[in-house]
């Protein structure tokens, strides 16, 4: 593994405990309590809209979601680990 690297493993390897306790969770009953909104395009003078780039968060555990909806979330999840894992093997890094 070329080590310059290390940063962006240690990050995607982080990611990738969030997904896996998020699956965890969906996988024992657990639901959608919080999410996060991005304010979308900025104009490019809009320094007061600067420090919430990434999104804003949402309590959303009032809200019933339809079963078709988790589990649509539960597999871009899925998809996501599929695709850190091959980011991963693509910098060289192997097994767990």
């Amino acid at each position: 593994m070329d080590r310059s690297n290390l940063q962006q493993v240690n990050m995607l390897y982080g990611e990738v405990r969030a997904i896996d306790m998020a699956l965890q969770g969906f996988n024992n009953g657990g639901r959608i309590v919080q999410m996060s909104v991005s304010p979308g395009p900025l104009p490019e003078d809009d320094e007061a809209m600067r420090g919430i780039m990434t999104g804003i968060a949402v309590d959303v555990s009032r809200i019933d979601y339809p079963p078709q909806m988790v589990e649509s979330i539960r597999i871009s999840v899925q998809q996501r680990l599929a695709a850190i894992n091959t980011e991963l093997q693509n910098l060289g890094v192997t097994g767990e």
